[in-house]
């Protein structure tokens, strides 16, 4: 009966060691996003600084920077 604890044991830490690589990952792609996102709301804040567009991606990219530091 040991050695079946002790395996359970095992493959428990190997799918949690698993499982720890797969959150790893997603948070880098999630990373990866959310700058393509920001440098994408800065283009569009930059190109059309009078226009509504301009300001809904100024204001999104002011809401982004003040939840950074929250």
């Amino acid at each position: 009966m040991e050695h079946y604890a002790i395996i359970a044991k095992l493959v428990s830490m190997v799918l949690s060691w698993l499982d720890a690589g797969n959150l790893r990952n997603k948070l880098y792609k999630q990373a990866e996003e959310a700058e393509i996102m920001m440098t994408a709301l800065e283009d569009i804040a930059r190109m059309d600084k009078d226009g509504k567009m301009g300001s809904y991606a100024q204001r999104a990219i002011d809401i982004v920077k003040g939840l950074e530091w929250k």
